[in-house]
């Protein structure tokens, strides 16, 4: 395991690990990966997710876990992710996020992406993403770099959902 396993569950903002860049992993054939990203796994599907970053679940480490299969039996890890083109296409869709729970608003991103990073043996890939997998890829990374989709969000935004992060605050004190 990256950490040990009482410390992997669900992280819920304001929790600071969520405001965090997390530290790549050395090697991405490192055995302790798996275990992590298996509770990643049964976190994102215990909360109906479609995909977790490693700072979610209190994993300061660059992993993302998803499935976006319909029939949801398709988990994915994916190792040091990084997005290496983005389209100057744009779209704005309605997000939400496990850390952020009721808490929804659109965000605009890049229609199309293409990500690269490594499968837990080691390979390197390369993921040509469009529509919800390119938001979901986006919106991950954005985790591994500290940032939330709260914080895509202009300043008209930010006002419609201030109640509701004010709701968190005070339900998940530090």
């Amino acid at each position: 395991m990256l950490v040990p396993e009482d410390d992997i569950y669900l992280r819920v903002y304001p929790d600071p690990i969520l405001a965090k860049k997390s530290q790549a992993i050395e090697d991405p054939c490192d055995e302790n990966i798996l275990p992590s990203a298996e509770r990643m796994l049964d976190i994102m599907y215990d909360h109906d997710g479609i995909g977790l970053a490693g700072p979610q679940a209190g994993i300061p480490f660059r992993v993302i876990v998803y499935d976006l299969s319909e029939g949801r039996d398709q988990p994915q890890v994916l190792i040091n992710p990084e997005i290496v083109e983005f389209s100057k296409n744009k779209c704005s869709e309605e997000e939400g996020c496990l850390s952020f729970p009721e808490v929804r608003s659109s965000v605009e991103r890049s229609a199309q992406v293409v990500v690269k990073g490594f499968e837990p043996n080691g390979d390197e890939i390369q993921i040509e993403a469009d529509e919800l997998m390119a938001a979901m890829f986006q919106h991950e990374i954005d985790h591994l770099d500290g940032i939330s989709f709260v914080d895509r969000l202009g300043t008209t935004g930010k006002m419609r959902i201030r109640k509701a992060l004010k709701d968190l605050e005070t339900d998940n004190p530090l």
